[in-house]
């Protein structure tokens, strides 16, 4: 015997999912600084562990993104420099890749880019287009997370780290390396260095 079920009592067993399209980031014309062409097929991003605001919105924003956390005490700016360079750490050993701006593989401005994305701002994709966007800062009001700019090519500004502390930046270096430390004191990169730049407030100390 078959009972009869109503229209209101059916069971819909199959739910839609609609997915959002996965942006790419489409990197073409970059003919200055470290970054220049990416792959056509780019290599698939690493996925990261959850940061602290992602979690707070699953926890219950209602889809809203929840606020950056900031060091208690510490201004903006230095906040965001801190929390680029948190960032930034996570990648030593990724190994240098032209046109790179992935935990797959970095250049020295993909690097600075990605870096600043996750962090909330978005900066130019180029070293040379990096130098001319950010806030000039003079050598000795330099804070972690600002931006070191390097001539490696006579003409123009070919590379870029990111600043530490004291001699000591963050960046992927060239092929064959990989994210690395290096020291502002030695000849190589003394003689090569020729500004610094801040993204976030103009104001240096």
């Amino acid at each position: 015997m078959v009972l009869p079920v109503s229209r209101g009592a059916r069971i819909n067993r199959m739910t839609t999912i609609r997915l959002a399209p996965i942006p790419v980031l489409l990197l073409l014309g970059l003919l200055s600084g470290c970054g220049v062409v990416l792959p056509l097929d780019p290599p698939t991003t690493a996925v990261l562990p959850p940061t602290p605001e992602i979690a707070r919105d699953r926890a219950g924003h209602h889809g809203r993104p929840a606020p950056p956390e900031e060091p208690a005490g510490l201004p903006a700016q230095v906040a965001t420099g801190e929390r680029v360079l948190e960032i930034a750490r996570q990648f030593v050993g990724v190994p240098y890749s032209r046109g790179g701006a992935s935990p797959v593989g970095f250049d020295c401005s993909g690097l600075v880019f990605f870096s600043y994305l996750q962090a909330g701002i978005t900066v130019p994709r180029s070293s040379a287009s990096q130098h001319q966007a950010a806030h000039a800062v003079p050598f000795e009001s330099l804070r972690p997370g600002d931006l070191l700019f390097f001539k490696v090519k006579p003409q123009r500004v070919s590379h870029v780290g990111i600043f530490v502390e004291e001699n000591l930046f963050l960046h992927a270096a060239s092929p064959g390396k990989s994210v690395s430390f290096s020291r502002l004191d030695t000849p190589y990169w003394k003689k090569r260095l020729v500004g610094a730049g801040r993204f976030g407030d103009p104001t240096v100390d």
